[in-house]
């Protein structure tokens, strides 16, 4: 179908909802939403879930009646991502605080270091970082687009380039400063409310189609594919079960090994 179900439903066969997808894509885009533009948001959200389902269940039924094959819908994965939402993620709360004491300490000696390459210098300004790098020091200029940076990608090629004190520690700063607003002050958070980590889940949101995950559509949890490898170790199987991992690393290989 060219477009979601939702939007065929919704103008094909009549379903008593009016036209919102506007007001989604506004709200989509605002990061911070007032609590009336999150009770709006969530509402764009279950219109856009009842509609595609009964569009889902129509179509099924328009088959059946023509005897064409039902088609396969991927709304088979839908109860198993709402399950995974409910139940969220169980984390090792010893090993989140043990964490963030070890980053708190590495961050430190790295504002530290800069401090002593770069006396005043605000890390977080891309302004200063950029005056520095490329005016004073004379580094070759890194650009995105039209515009210089000084983001994590070219402080990577200019350490490739002409290896520095300053621009080293400036990576790991980088790096760090990611790190804790991506992953791990959700962590933290999750962990003062003794809560579990819950994450919204996609099941057809990749061309692969396999399950994705982002932010909680009510708040909290994160992106859980993209976290990594030295931090997974913080979800754990909850109580009296255990993690099975499969993998397909090496298929080919193991494929022409069988036949």
């Amino acid at each position: 179908l060219p477009k979601g179900l939702d939007f065929c439903a919704m103008w094909a066969f009549g379903v008593d909802l009016p036209y919102w997808k506007d007001e989604g894509k506004k709200l989509y885009r605002q990061q911070k939403k007032t609590p009336d533009q999150q009770a709006q948001y969530l509402v764009y959200c279950a219109k856009d879930c009842v509609a595609a389902v009964w569009l889902a269940a129509w179509l099924e039924e328009d088959a059946a009646r023509r005897g064409w094959k039902p088609p396969a819908w991927e709304h088979a994965n839908w109860q198993r991502a709402g399950e995974m939402q409910t139940h969220g993620l169980h984390l090792d709360g010893e090993g989140v605080l043990t964490v963030l004491h070890a980053f708190g300490q590495t961050y430190a000696q790295i504002g530290k270091d800069i401090a002593v390459h770069a006396p005043g210098l605000n890390p977080n300004s891309p302004a200063q970082v950029g005056t520095l790098l490329y005016d004073t020091l004379g580094l070759p200029t890194q650009y995105k687009g039209k515009v210089r940076t000084t983001e994590i990608d070219a402080l990577q090629v200019l350490q490739r380039k002409q290896a520095t004190a300053i621009v080293g520690a400036l990576l790991q700063y980088k790096k760090l400063t990611k790190l804790a607003s991506h992953y791990l002050e959700p962590l933290h958070e999750t962990h003062k409310r003794g809560d579990v980590l819950r994450c919204g889940w996609t099941p057809d949101a990749t061309e692969t189609w396999r399950f994705s995950s982002s932010t909680h559509p009510t708040g909290g949890g994160l992106n859980i594919q993209t976290m990594p490898q030295s931090l997974r170790w913080l979800i754990q199987a909850p109580r009296g079960r255990i993690f099975v991992q499969a993998t397909l690393s090496r298929a080919e290989a193991r494929y022409v090994a069988w036949r």
